[in-house]
């Protein structure tokens, strides 16, 4: 399909210059001789692309430089932090829908290339004055959020 189209690119822009140059060309005697030279250089370009001598690859290659690496860590940071910060959203909200107040979620992630986005530390602070327990706030969040907490007091 590639070869299609390339064919079809420098046929279109073999036509357009071609016929630019005979437009311009002088009309007394020599626009014989000059319509049988474009003629020739339009067959030669086209047998060209057959022969593979003639190649259309405007394609760039994006090379790797620090600059690229820096946007990239600076972008899996991000995606990090919205996560964590979803997720702590996510825990804070339900605990406060069941009735808690006074706590502290603290969530940390990491990107690697095998496991992809995954939780390390999933904490949940309360303060050593409530009286809650921890085994009911731990299987509430694995239940309803698929999440593993730790539940510690501050």
């Amino acid at each position: 399909m590639s070869f299609i189209r390339e064919l079809a690119t420098v046929f279109c822009v073999c036509a357009v210059v071609l016929g630019a140059i005979g437009v311009l060309s002088p009309q007394n005697a020599f626009q014989k001789p000059m319509k049988v030279i474009l003629g020739l250089v339009f067959i030669a370009t086209i047998v060209a692309v057959f022969g593979n001598g003639f190649n259309l690859d405007f394609s760039f290659e994006i090379e790797s430089n620090p600059v690229s690496a820096t946007l990239s860590e600076t972008t899996e940071k991000q995606i990090v932090a919205t996560s964590e910060n979803i997720i702590s959203d996510n825990i804070s909200s339900l605990l406060k829908k069941n009735g808690y107040s006074d706590f502290f979620v603290n969530i940390k992630m990491d990107i690697s290339d095998k496991a992809g986005i995954s939780i390390s530390m999933a904490e949940i602070y309360f303060d050593t004055e409530s009286d809650v327990n921890e085994q009911t706030v731990a299987s509430m969040v694995k239940n309803s959020l698929g999440i593993e907490v730790a539940v510690l007091y501050c």
